[in-house]
């Protein structure tokens, strides 16, 4: 047997307004005595709800970016025992996600707006560069895991309900760091990289449609070729009854650095 991912989530309410959250991540039969899978903490942050209008999300976090990232380790809210390519941890040595997801931020705002027959979401945040650019050598000065750079990522979402349909627009910029990584030739540089995502959901009767598309678009000065990304995924499911569904997902990738998805 193998346990492909267990998330052990800890949650405190500080007081009515400050909520605590912590979210250990463990992959694939973990293991140090067998040098099996990983152990990592997620998440670790404070939440500040003012009102439904207005929250601050502090610490360490996974940022809203279109649906699903910030609620893909989150079981009971999605339907998927596999989930769509991008979102599942055990693939990350393949398919690397940080190319196409924000990982973490460290501040996030948030809320909605009840406009009549209208809902309308927003959140915006501010992370560390992506981890690549973190300090992995203990002889260095800086603390290992310490960022090294001083430029941030920034991005949002605007999300609007109505009725049984959601939709939302997501973007972030940051830089993608390939100082090391050979592109053709070595880039040797630090590429600004911008993210947009649109994603859809749809509830009627006991049908449920989800989607998103996520593309990534570099520009690097050191190449002409195409290092450009994009990333869909669809899902069309059905309710039987409120303890039997099915469902049918079709994820698609592009990827001209990948030896797997060129």
């Amino acid at each position: 047997g193998s346990v492909q991912q267990a998330n052990i989530f800890l949650r405190k309410e500080l007081s009515d307004e400050f909520t605590g959250w912590v979210n250990f991540e463990i992959l694939n039969n973990f293991s140090t005595d067998q040098k099996w899978g990983g152990i990592k903490l997620e998440e670790a942050w404070v939440n500040y709800q003012a009102s439904d209008e207005f929250n601050i999300k502090a610490g360490l976090l996974v940022p809203r970016f279109n649906r699903m990232n910030e609620i893909k380790n989150r079981m009971p809210l999605i339907p998927y025992i596999t989930r769509p390519l991008i979102f599942e941890p055990t693939l990350k040595n393949i398919i690397f996600p940080g190319k196409f997801l924000p990982e973490r931020a460290f501040l996030q705002i948030y809320g909605k707006f009840n406009l009549q027959n209208v809902v309308l979401d927003y959140a915006a945040y501010v992370g560390n560069s992506e981890p690549s650019y973190a300090n992995t050598d203990p002889t260095k000065v800086e603390e290992t895991g310490s960022d090294t750079v001083n430029f941030k990522m920034y991005g949002g979402r605007i999300g609007l309900t109505y009725g049984p349909i959601s939709v939302g627009i997501s973007s972030t910029f940051d830089k993608a760091n390939y100082q090391k990584i050979p592109v053709g030739a070595p880039l040797r540089e630090d590429v600004n990289r911008l993210r947009y995502g649109f994603d859809l959901s749809f509830n009627y009767s006991n049908f449920f449609i989800d989607g998103e598309y996520i593309g990534v678009s570099l520009s690097p000065d050191n190449t002409k070729e195409n290092i450009n990304k994009s990333f869909f995924y669809g899902t069309l499911g059905y309710n039987f009854t409120e303890e039997i569904y099915g469902y049918a997902s079709y994820s698609r990738l592009e990827d001209q650095e990948s030896q797997y998805f060129k």
